[in-house]
């Protein structure tokens, strides 16, 4: 069921106590030391307040000036950001993992080193989880194309919405997993640390695209989520970002690895006949189609191998 948040509903939800409130924001840090700055001042400067922040960066075995820079900022806020150094590079999946064994806030959030967030995020989600009583709270994202010119004064306007959402049945479950699990970011995010503990969810290691992982597994779990649409949250896109980049075709072997991955935790788990046909119905759009209209759009020849091992995990698993 969703509820759309009333001005009633707002004016409540604006009242609402945060005085004792810990966020715990992890943020994975490889060979950033061109937008880790910005990143850290970004969270830095959230209206809710640094007294409520703790910051952990996590250096993955950087090869440039991220670790040294990383230090330096910690030295100008050492109540309030912890630097972990790892020595060995893990990918992001790992760092994350590290850094929720550091957390000791009741709520977690991620941030990627290379984005930003605006002001009020952190502020706007605390508030709306807590007054929802939500395991998640979420806000909208917007692509940054010049790191020089980002937005100012992003803010509620006639046009925002507040809403939450409540999982009340098995079919509202399977109806709001396809909805959300194309959603894959986990930043952008505000997530209960008991949420989290409660449904044993973390990222895989060493594998790409880690957060379709622990995105897809949060929503089969999430009974309520409070939305707003928003874009407080940041994403540059750079020349090295993953679909923008020259390894398209292993992108979506990738997605195929950790897609099934998804599916066979919820098998573990107990929860795959529940969800049989919402993760057909993913597994099928997010892989399957999106490769075969990247293969008749593609210039470059994808290996018909690849198509077939997707084909017949379909066949095998849901069939």
């Amino acid at each position: 069921m969703i509820y759309t948040l009333s001005d009633q509903d707002l004016n409540n939800m604006e009242k609402y106590s945060v005085l004792d409130i810990k966020i715990s924001v992890i943020v994975p840090c490889y060979n950033v030391s061109n937008y880790i700055t910005a990143c850290v001042k970004s969270i830095v400067e959230q209206t809710i307040g640094l007294s409520h922040l703790e910051i952990i960066l996590i250096n993955d075995a950087s090869t440039d000036e991220t670790y040294n820079m990383l230090l330096n900022i910690e030295q100008q806020y050492p109540d309030n950001i912890l630097v972990v150094n790892c020595d060995v590079n893990g990918k992001q999946g790992r760092a994350r993992n590290i850094g929720l064994s550091y957390a000791s806030g009741d709520y977690i959030t991620f941030v990627d080193a290379d984005d930003q967030i605006a002001p009020g995020m952190l502020d706007e989600l605390i508030r709306g989880l807590l007054y929802c009583d939500a395991s998640i709270a979420e806000c909208e994202a917007q692509m940054i194309m010049d790191y020089n010119n980002i937005p100012k004064n992003i803010e509620p306007n006639e046009s925002t919405v507040h809403k939450l959402t409540r999982v009340e049945s098995d079919e509202e479950a399977r109806i709001f997993y396809i909805n959300q699990a194309f959603e894959t970011s986990v930043c952008r995010r505000l997530y209960r640390r008991d949420f989290i503990e409660d449904t044993k969810l973390c990222f895989p290691e060493q594998i790409f695209m880690e957060d379709i992982y622990f995105s897809q597994l949060a929503m089969i779990y999430c009974k309520s989520m409070y939305q707003v649409n928003i874009p407080y949250y940041l994403y540059y896109i750079h020349p090295d970002s993953t679909m923008h980049s020259a390894r398209l075709a292993s992108y979506y072997m990738d997605i195929h690895k950790v897609s099934t991955l998804v599916i066979e935790t919820v098998k573990e788990r107990g929860l795959f006949e529940t969800y049989k046909d919402a993760l057909q119905y993913v597994y099928t759009q997010k892989v399957f189609h999106d490769l075969t209209d990247f293969m008749s759009k593609s210039i470059k020849p994808f290996p018909i191998h690849n198509y077939q091992i997707m084909k017949q995990y379909i066949e095998d698993t849901f069939h």
